[in-house]
């Protein structure tokens, strides 16, 4: 399966819009915060991990790359036996880790020059582990270590 027609691709009703990722692309995951919403997108455009981005915005909308795949990122997705899922964004020196537990919310971890800020999410997710999105990250030729 290509990379384009992925499995999540076909059923777009599986993820809640975003407006943090915008027009066309799937929201595969959100981070509510107090102050913004941070998000995993899947652009519509592109080839293979690269399509993968960690945007933030703002309560005035203004959006920030926070990660993205291809060009040199390290992608590590982890699922464990008790259901949490991960996904880890590796890049000169900065680290940006999404987790999501089955139970209870979501945190954003960043990591740049040994600092580390741990946030956690207003919201639950559970998205990281939903099958569609097991697919999908196989698909963009991501598969899960446990």
């Amino acid at each position: 399966m290509s990379a384009n027609k992925t499995p999540a691709a076909s059923s777009a009703d599986t993820y809640p819009p975003s407006r943090v990722c915008g027009a066309g692309a799937l929201t595969l995951w959100e981070c509510r915060l107090p102050r913004q919403r941070v998000a995993l997108c899947l652009a519509a455009k592109g080839q293979g991990a690269e399509r993968l981005q960690v945007l933030r915005a703002d309560k005035a909308g203004r959006v920030e790359l926070l990660a993205a795949g291809g060009g040199g990122t390290k992608l590590r997705y982890e699922m464990s036996p008790n259901g949490d899922a991960s996904l880890e964004f590796l890049r000169d020196g900065r680290q940006v880790l999404l987790i999501d537990p089955l139970r209870g919310p979501s945190i954003l971890e960043q990591e740049m020059h040994g600092r580390v800020q741990r946030s956690e999410c207003r919201n639950p997710n559970q998205t990281l582990s939903l099958n569609h999105t097991v697919a999908l990250l196989r698909a963009l030729g991501i598969t899960a270590s446990s």
